[in-house]
């Protein structure tokens, strides 16, 4: 009796960090699209680069939420999503088909989001 008690609070607890966890990865998804948008080192003459970066947060491999996420950014998102089946995930991608190339030509399209992202969740969940 009393074991099943503790089961369904432990549960509760654990329920509640898995929660916070995911809306903290909410949090950095939405500026790391801000950051890529704001302070991408190129130009961008069509705005097609910029428009393209967003989020998904996955929960062992389900989406538990989304931003900005169109058909062009959809492969990338599906293709980094098989290799993460378990544990709680951010994926921030740029949708054009060129990001890489910018990229490797020296310039900031995902770099900082990156950076700051990874920063911002250490300091956060580091123990």
């Amino acid at each position: 009796m009393i074991e099943g008690k503790l089961n369904i609070t432990f549960d509760k607890i654990k329920e509640k960090y898995i929660n916070e966890a995911t809306n903290k990865f909410i949090e950095v998804g939405e500026r790391c699209i801000i950051e890529a948008r704001d302070n991408g080192a190129y130009t961008d003459r069509t705005g097609n680069l910029r428009n393209s970066v967003g989020y998904v947060v996955l929960l062992n491999g389900v989406e538990k939420s989304q931003s900005n996420i169109s058909k062009l950014n959809r492969t990338h998102i599906e293709e980094i999503k098989a290799q993460y089946p378990k544990d709680l995930v951010l994926i921030v991608v740029a949708g054009m088909n060129y990001a890489a190339y910018v990229e490797a030509k020296g310039f900031n399209v995902l770099s900082s989001a990156e950076l700051m992202a990874k920063n911002i969740l250490k300091q956060l969940f580091t123990l």
